[in-house]
């Protein structure tokens, strides 16, 4: 893994997916957020704590997951429709810090762009259509 600067911010270049996962034990991320406060439906502080001491936990590729994924493109055209502004993929395996707190990172889906100048990031979820509501979990 490799500091460096992406549009102006400070980023973690990593060489593939089990360096991005080496370098998440470290940081607190957007998906480690509402499992601090013992809200996430899918990891629970203990989970959380012990995950970034090294100790693995399957992540098993769900049909909701799958979908999610399939679905990032179309909502990112989607967002660019309605908004007007550009999106870029960054690259793979890249780790935003926030250059006040280090141990604050992120892995945005898009980063949002306006005449060519960093103004955001894009998080593309997608609503569940299944029987249980994801908003059931919040």
């Amino acid at each position: 893994m490799e500091k460096s600067t992406l549009h102006g911010r400070p980023v973690l270049l990593c060489a593939d997916r089990q360096d991005w996962l080496e370098a998440r034990k470290g940081l607190i991320g957007g998906s480690d957020a509402a499992a601090c406060l013992g809200i996430s439906p899918y990891k629970t502080p203990f989970k959380l704590y012990w995950y970034k001491k090294g100790v693995e936990f399957s992540d098993e590729e769900t049909p909701e997951k799958a979908a999610g994924l399939d679905l990032e493109e179309h909502i990112g055209r989607r967002f660019v429709k309605e908004s007007g502004l550009e999106i870029v993929r960054p690259p793979e395996w890249t780790i935003f810090l926030d250059p006040n707190n280090g141990w604050r990172g992120c892995t945005p889906d898009f980063l949002v762009l306006e005449s060519g100048r960093l103004v955001g990031v894009l998080e593309a979820k997608a609503v569940r259509i299944w029987p249980r509501s994801w908003a059931d979990h919040w």
